[in-house]
């Protein structure tokens, strides 16, 4: 059932571009929704407007900020033998080979996710076991799961209880939202300048640059919909997507490398077509979105969607 908690508005007075929903789906994810989009839009006038003014700058956070909230979030929910494998896991590289397999393989048999998912994600341990082990990996269906996850919740594992619980996620630059219950891993919310939106929005409505690229969809992270707030911020519901590049070739380097860095190169030609400078286009912010079987189980057989992400730096 699609998400209900956008707000409903009039339908817009001008006509709005077209908006070919097959270039939009994301394997796995909602439907594209042009309804969603195209109510949004009856903001584009004032938000124009509201790029000339002058505006606070989203609120940054420190680094150690950061670190402080990490650890508070976590704390609470680890026992002492949790946080000791934890602490282990992100000083693996000091361990031993036996030591690290060791390691890896209770972790794996722990209940807590987030340290399967810590374990999984971490390439000094990954790379102790057998490459034929590492692949093997993919084929089970939570571990291939938890593996490409991002690595949005792993400090907030209590929104997925929770019918209509948001949290704020700790990160340099802008602010973002984290949802929730059924919305959990599909839709988070990101509060943007205009200038920067405008600039995402129009990397986002720009397909058919995309298409003659040779895209047959639109590599830029999701809008869903998006509107004006009382701080002249405009709050975007867009997609979550699987796991950042960067994390992927620590974890997998060979794996449909050559499609990945064609992808990239292709994302940021398009982007100097459209006049758009994207600030901090760094692997962290190249995600991957694997294509999902019927049963919702990543499929490893086929090269995954590169997306950009993050446009809070960005300018057009």
């Amino acid at each position: 059932m699609e998400p209900k908690f956008l707000p409903q508005f009039e339908k817009p007075e001008t006509e709005t571009p077209s908006f070919p929903e097959e270039m939009y789906a994301v394997s796995g994810f909602l439907s594209p929704n042009s309804k969603h989009y195209k109510k949004s839009q009856r903001f584009d006038t004032e938000i124009k407007q509201h790029k000339k003014e002058s505006f606070r700058k989203p609120q940054s956070v420190s680094d150690q900020s950061m670190l402080d909230n990490k650890e508070k979030a976590m704390s609470p929910r680890f026992s002492e033998e949790e946080l000791s494998l934890l602490t282990k896991i992100y000083t693996a590289a000091s361990l031993s080979s036996d030591e690290q397999i060791a390691l890896l393989r209770t972790a794996l048999t722990s209940d807590n996710a987030t340290l399967k998912q810590e374990a999984l994600q971490s390439p000094t341990l990954l790379h102790a076991i057998p490459l034929e082990e590492q692949l093997a990996f993919l084929k089970d269906p939570l571990f291939a799961r938890l593996i490409i996850a991002p690595k949005l919740y792993l400090n907030y594992p209590e929104l997925k209880n929770t019918r209509f619980g948001r949290k704020e996620f700790m990160k340099s630059g802008s602010k973002t939202t984290l949802l929730g219950g059924t919305l959990q891993e599909k839709l988070i919310l990101r509060h943007m300048t205009p200038q920067t939106f405008l600039a995402w929005k129009k990397a986002f409505e720009g397909h058919t640059t995309w298409q003659e690229l040779g895209f047959d969809y639109v590599p830029i992270e999701p809008i869903q919909s998006y509107r004006l707030n009382k701080d002249h911020l405009i709050d975007v519901a867009s997609g979550v997507l699987d796991i950042n590049m960067y994390d992927w070739e620590q974890l997998y380097p060979s794996l449909f490398e050559k499609e990945i860095l064609l992808m990239e190169e292709k994302i940021l030609e398009g982007l100097e077509q459209l006049n758009i400078d994207h600030g901090h286009p760094h692997e962290g912010n190249f995600v991957l979105r694997f294509f999902r079987k019927p049963d919702g189980v990543p499929d490893f057989t086929k090269a995954p969607r590169l997306y950009l992400i993050d446009f809070d730096q960005a300018t057009s």
